[in-house]
């Protein structure tokens, strides 16, 4: 009989581990949605009578200095900085902030990576890292928002993209608070918020949960400074630049900056007008931290402290944080047998020119032509990515490129990857600034062909601050002439000084990355200043909660009796409580929580809900342990029933509530 008894009870704890287990497992998955498959069988250990719960004896129990496996990994967590990154699906925002997101994680952080259920689509296959999950959610564009612009066309209007706008923000703030809500039902509260760049809802919904939220800058410090001058007193002599062409506008610490070379979106004349208010609401939202009396406002700047020194002093009222470039460090590899790597790999050493415009804007069929011509008239390989949609005469491109011999046509391409091979010798770049970095990273000059945004600020440094490169002139109906380019190309690829710095600006680049490097010290600096916000935090509500259960630590011991709570089905969003004394305040009292692949309806029975939750105990304060409860299919719930608990451990006064 004693025999029996102890296998009855060994099978019984092994069924414990397994639904602790599943626990973590739901836990795990709980924002991917994939489906787990719920215990088929029910605890033998969770029963409906006290006098059976009374069978659990004092050695099968974990003593207080060995709690539970499951216990410590939440333990640590709990004084982990938690991020919510939140990005568009824009790629040019996309690439950055997830390689933001992989740095904070490898950084000692808990990162959770928001964006849009099409950008997610977008990021394919990659490792896992540790620390690092995704949520995505729905724009109403699951298979992308056409952004792309093509110069054929007439000037789009920015009615579409202003719709979607508001859209994009009003799911993205829905999907915010859930995940804030849940994390915080979890016990893994989110430490700090950091949105790229423009998305100022989400740090406005978040200030009101006293929550801190940092801007991710994904341009050079530069922009920002001529930004941030633009919005505080200097519009004046920036609008002036485009009246008189002889005139160039000087802002501090910055090289003399004419029309062409100011942020398209900050001349009068340009008709993304609407554009340019949204930036003016980023610095809004910057300066009230001011007006809150707070410390200097941060934002966290895509670039490296050697790279703009002086760009990072103009703007002495912001706190810049320089963690770039966000490169990745193992670049998406292209697949093997890809004929353009074969094709670099049959070429002389920094010999080829490489052509990419970007993701948003295409040259003009004219535009392209004159491309074309400038190529073949160098005589060199080249390398040029053409998207199926960038241009109508696609087709008569790549078939003059297949008679010269002398060059390929790709619709995409692994671009850092094609940047470090050593038969890249050039690269032909609209500027944008992961193109431009990418180039610096990688030691490779550029002919710069600017086009809209930030891109004309960049072709600036370029050429006149890093030296790295030449810009390209345009004729008088704004295109670049095939002989023009030929000029450029020559200049870069036979110049000694500027290949110098190039390899210059590379190792440098390579050195703020590298362990103990500028930005790596940087990051670093700022997870732990989040750790410890978090730590005090947590210190903060243990504080709190000795107020209403005092002398509980310390003094814990084991339980040789069971608490019997009575509860009554209902079809509603809780379960009636029956116990004589009521909890404390909802705000301090830990729960029976639930877990489920889906948030339960407000008038789902809690048969239903059982059906795909598991119950757990939580006690506050925490008794190192949490303890599967009840699953059963709903045939058979009663209409009302009791659950005999047995904690681990006592803690004077605990209470229960259920949340649901």
């Amino acid at each position: 009989m004693k025999t029996t008894k102890w296998k009855e009870r060994r099978k019984g704890f092994q069924y414990l581990k397994k639904q602790q287990y599943f626990i973590a497992q739901h836990r795990r998955h709980l924002y991917h949605r994939i489906p787990i498959k719920p215990p088929t069988t029910s605890p033998p250990l969770v029963h409906h009578s006290s006098k059976q719960a009374t069978s659990l004896t004092p050695h099968m129990i974990r003593k207080p200095k060995d709690p539970p496996t499951q216990s410590k990994p939440l333990k640590v967590q709990t004084h982990m900085a938690h991020f919510l990154v939140v990005s568009t699906p824009l790629h040019g925002h996309m690439n950055p902030t997830l390689e933001f997101a992989r740095r904070l994680a490898r950084a000692g952080a808990r990162v959770t990576f928001l964006s849009t259920v099409s950008a997610y689509r977008r990021m394919g296959e990659s490792p896992p890292l540790e620390g690092l999950s995704y949520a995505s959610f729905s724009d109403g564009y699951d298979d992308g928002f056409n952004y792309h612009i093509n110069n054929d066309t007439a000037k789009p209007t920015m009615k579409s993209a202003e719709e979607y706008g508001a859209q994009f923000r009003q799911a993205g703030a829905r999907k915010v608070s859930e995940l804030v809500r849940t994390f915080s039902d979890e016990g893994c509260h989110v430490t700090c918020l950091v949105y790229s760049i423009l998305q100022t809802w989400a740090a406005d919904l978040v200030r009101e949960l006293q929550i801190p939220s940092v801007a991710l800058w994904i341009q050079p410090a530069a922009v920002l400074a001529v930004y941030y001058h633009y919005f505080h007193g200097w519009d004046h002599l920036i609008n002036k630049v485009e009246i008189d062409p002889e005139f160039l506008v000087e802002l501090p610490k910055l090289p003399p900056l004419a029309s062409k070379d100011v942020p398209s979106f900050l001349l009068p004349s340009d008709p993304h007008s609407d554009i340019r208010e949204i930036f003016r609401v980023q610095f809004e939202t910057i300066d009230k931290e001011l007006k809150e009396g707070k410390p200097k406002p941060r934002l966290l700047v895509n670039t490296f402290d050697a790279l703009e020194r002086d760009a990072i002093g103009s703007v002495d009222q912001l706190d810049l944080i320089c963690i770039g470039p966000l490169i990745p460090a193992q670049p998406k590899k292209a697949p093997s047998g890809s004929d353009y790597m074969e094709w670099l790999d049959s070429k002389p050493v920094s010999s080829v020119i490489y052509i990419s415009f970007g993701t948003i804007i295409s040259p003009c069929t004219r535009q392209m032509e004159e491309i074309l011509n400038g190529l073949l008239e160098t005589r060199r390989p080249f390398l040029w990515v053409i998207r199926g949609s960038d241009t109508g005469s696609d087709s008569e491109i790549r078939s003059r490129v297949d008679e010269c011999g002398e060059g390929l046509v790709v619709p995409w391409c692994s671009q850092v990857e094609v940047l470090a091979h050593p038969s890249t010798g050039c690269f032909v770049t609209h500027c944008g600034w992961n193109s431009t970095s990418e180039s610096l990273a990688m030691g490779v000059p550029m002919v710069c062909f600017p086009q809209w945004t930030d891109q004309t600020t960049n072709a600036k440094l370029v050429e006149d601050v890093w030296k790295t490169g030449v810009r390209v002139k345009l004729n008088e109906d704004g295109v670049l002439e095939g002989g023009e380019l030929k000029r450029c190309l020559e200049e870069v690829m036979e110049g000694e000084e500027i290949r110098k710095n190039a390899m210059k600006w590379r190792d440098l680049t390579r050195e703020a990355v590298e362990d103990g490097g500028s930005s790596d010290r940087n990051m670093r600096a700022f997870v732990e200043e989040m750790r410890e916000i978090e730590l005090a935090r947590c210190e903060t509500l243990e504080d709190e909660d000795k107020k209403y259960y005092p002398s509980s630590h310390g003094n814990d011991r084991l339980l040789t009796g069971s608490l019997k709570l009575d509860f009554a089905v209902t079809p509603v969003t809780h379960l009636k409580h029956f116990q004589d004394k009521e909890p404390p305040a909802i705000s301090s009292t830990k729960a029976l929580r639930f877990l489920s692949e889906e948030p339960p309806s407000p008038i789902a029975s809690l048969a239903k809900s059982l059906h795909f939750s598991a119950f757990f105990f939580i006690s506050s304060p925490p008794i190192t342990s949490s303890k599967h409860l009840f699953s059963s299919p709903p045939s058979m719930i009663p209409s009302s029933f009791t659950l005999t608990l047995t904690p681990i451990f006592q803690t004077p006064s605990t209470s229960f509530a259920f949340v649901v």
